[in-house]
């Protein structure tokens, strides 16, 4: 069958990319054996240019491209502001964790010089507000034959409770040693007629122990007489408890509770606290000297 030219010209670009059905191809061959028309047109490159690209089309493109590096762009500044934010956030966080820790743990002072005994204000600001004891346990003095085997004074400010740790260890001389014990053990507090004594204990303790506050908001006072070496442990912590790094183990309390009898109100043991009972208030716990009271 033949075909006319137009049709064989149009099916060639078809048989040369290898698209066309083998009807077709063997059409075209059998057709260019005899039309030196459409032989020539099979021998001639059969690709064809891309038409130029409209001006409306290239401006689009060209808009989209634009548009698309704004976004980019403007990507880059949001993640470079949200980094920076980042960056200062962590750094004020930082900054005002510091600020608190430093308010919370307030100022402190420390001191092992015996010069410094007895002087429990002026260190640090409030240094006395908030103790929990008259120190009634330690000596006002220190008779010159005692011999001071360690002295350890500590103090601190803080948002709640003023802490404190204070430990003394003497020994003394015969008679001096005879006069602490004895101011030591027949040692009284009044108030409006409620008198109150420590508890004097020769167990939960590796020495006969006297003992003015125990457990009172983890606050501790007591003092413990070696007869053997006629030395005495002074002890008092407030608000944190015995600092074991200072009281050597021997002089810590060894299982002592204080007997049900002695306990106040509020399930503690403390010689200073007295009870008031308050027309305005009720029934309230107080320490003569040391709060508002008289």
């Amino acid at each position: 069958m033949k075909y006319e030219c137009e049709i064989i010209q149009d099916l060639i670009p078809l048989v040369k990319d290898g698209i066309a059905s083998e009807k077709s191809e063997v059409a075209v061959m059998s057709h260019i054996k005899e039309c030196a028309a459409c032989k020539e047109v099979h021998g001639t490159d059969t690709q064809f240019a891309m038409p130029p690209m409209k001006t409306s089309e290239s401006e689009e493109i060209s808009d989209v491209t634009h548009y698309r590096n704004r976004i980019k762009k403007r990507r880059k500044f949001i993640i470079a502001i949200a980094a920076l934010f980042t960056l200062v956030l962590v750094i004020g966080t930082v900054f005002a964790t510091i600020l608190l820790v430093k308010f919370l743990a307030g100022e402190s002072y420390t001191t092992r010089s015996i010069a410094d005994y007895g002087n429990y204000s002026g260190h640090i600001e409030a240094e006395q507000a908030g103790f929990f004891s008259l120190l009634e346990i330690f000596p006002n003095t220190i008779p010159r034959t005692a011999n001071v085997q360690d002295y350890y004074y500590y103090c601190n400010n803080g948002l709640l409770d003023n802490s404190y740790q204070l430990f003394l260890l003497c020994s003394y001389g015969e008679s001096d040693f005879i006069l602490e014990k004895e101011r030591l053990e027949t040692l009284e507090l009044t108030f409006r007629g409620e008198v109150h004594k420590p508890v004097i204990t020769d167990t939960g303790f590796n020495y006969r122990a006297v003992v003015t506050i125990f457990g009172d908001q983890n606050s501790y006072e007591y003092a413990l007489i070696d007869d053997e070496t006629r030395t005495i442990a002074y002890v008092f912590a407030q608000s944190m408890g015995i600092n074991k790094s200072v009281v050597p183990s021997k002089y810590l309390p060894q299982g002592f509770q204080p007997p049900k009898e002695a306990l106040n109100g509020l399930g503690s043991f403390n010689i200073y606290r007295f009870k008031l009972d308050d027309g305005m208030f009720g029934e309230t716990y107080v320490i003569p000297g040391i709060d508002n009271i008289s």
